[in-house]
């Protein structure tokens, strides 16, 4: 639209006053047709608005009815199922947590719910964490416990019937003070409050892990083979040996380690000679052996010892052992033989080289592949004469790893 004001438009010029009237005369039609158009587009949006929402009603019946024919829907519930396990971890056991499966399955929609839960096998694994809070333990840190502990049974619970995967972990808040005398809080506060709600599920046990104090196991120690019958993996590890009094022992002398199912074994910490464990030998598959020696000679796993303990083990897949001093003490006298062991993990706190080369003289491992030497003298540092040992082993493997051990 052309105007004689155009070159004063969007410029600080001020009309005189002769101009006004010329001004205001020019706006009379223009400001005419804005009113009608703006009364238009009211209507036109009107429309719209009333187009829109009956739009969104029958989107929302569509959808809804599409939904109802969605392919999740008709999968058969033992393929969902299957779907489920999928989603659970496959290199540990499934934590508390709302963000990962089995908990995050429940929380889609009430189906998916129900399925989840009446699904034993999602809920066959746990890995438990005990909160960690101060010594002594108050009522707050108590209630935390209960409550963790709660969660706990009612996800075993709904394992039904089948083998379960359990690790408990209770290491020490490395922010707090040494522990001091027990409060007299009631019994919920023990250290064996989870273990011990562990037991009730001891017949259905496949594999268990624990960390934790050595007191703790004492509800371990009274379990019977008969107890575990399922029991094929254990691994144990006492995070206060030095403290340790007669509950290690009790533990060591356990027939719980005597589970006839029992295949892979592990225990670190503990202040008891290993070789009079009471283990079925004889099936173990995997094993690891590194108890704490201290300065109680008794104690010390010597290569004799572990000699030993190999011939106990023909069926042997893996190992890791800590050993001391030399192999001449055993009293077996003839090269043991280990047709099946692949990998051999060694630590030697002192004279590495040396030990690992007198114990394996001792032995025959023709299937050896994997062979990892760990202790304060590292193979660089050692000389010929030292290194000799362990060359001239009738062993043979294809990797080899030596790894300066820090104290």
């Amino acid at each position: 639209m052309s105007s004689p004001f155009a070159s004063q438009l969007g410029t600080n010029y001020c009309p005189r006053d002769e101009e006004l009237p010329q001004i205001k005369a020019l706006l009379i039609e223009p400001s005419q047709r804005l009113k009608h158009l703006d009364d238009e587009i009211a209507v036109m949006r009107k429309a719209l608005d009333k187009l829109t929402e009956e739009r969104d009603t029958l989107g929302a019946y569509v959808a809804a009815h599409e939904a109802l024919m969605s392919p999740i829907r008709r999968v058969p519930l033992d393929i969902l199922e299957e779907i489920f396990a999928a989603c659970l971890p496959t290199h540990r056991n499934c934590v508390m947590s709302a963000q990962e499966a089995p908990v995050i399955l429940g929380r889609i929609c009430s189906s998916w719910r129900t399925i989840s839960l009446a699904t034993p096998r999602l809920w066959s694994r746990l890995h438990i964490v005990e909160p960690t809070g101060p010594e002594p333990p108050n009522l707050v840190n108590t209630s935390r416990r209960l409550l963790r502990l709660e969660v706990a049974n009612s996800w075993l619970r709904r394992s039904g019937e089948c083998p379960l995967s359990i690790s408990l972990e209770s290491s020490p808040d490395p922010r707090m003070p040494s522990p001091i005398p027990p409060s007299s809080l009631p019994s919920p506060t023990k250290v064996d409050l989870f273990l011990s709600a562990l037991v009730q599920f001891a017949p259905r046990w496949q594999e268990i892990s624990l960390v934790t104090q050595h007191q703790a196991f004492e509800p371990l120690s009274r379990l019977t083979e008969n107890d575990v019958p399922l029991l094929k993996r254990l691994s144990i590890i006492s995070f206060d040996a030095r403290n340790a009094d007669d509950a290690g022992l009790s533990l060591a002398q356990s027939s719980v380690f005597h589970g006839p199912s029992l295949s892979s074994f592990s225990i670190t910490g503990f202040a008891a000679p290993t070789s009079t464990l009471p283990l079925r030998w004889n099936q173990l598959t995997a094993l690891s052996l590194f108890p704490y020696s201290g300065w109680d000679a008794e104690h010390v796993q010597t290569s004799g010892v572990v000699v030993e303990i190999l011939s106990r083990c023909p069926q042997l897949r893996t190992c890791s052992l800590r050993v001391e001093g030399s192999a001449e003490e055993s009293s077996v006298d003839s090269i043991v033989e280990c047709l099946f062991l692949h990998t051999l993990d060694l630590f030697c706190p002192f004279a590495a080289v040396l030990t690992s080369g007198s114990l394996l003289r001792r032995l025959s491992l023709p299937q050896l592949r994997d062979f990892t030497l760990n202790g304060q003298e590292a193979l660089q540092d050692a000389d010929v004469l030292t290194v000799e040992p362990l060359v001239s082993s009738p062993c043979r493997f294809t990797t080899f790893r030596s790894c300066q051990h820090q104290q």
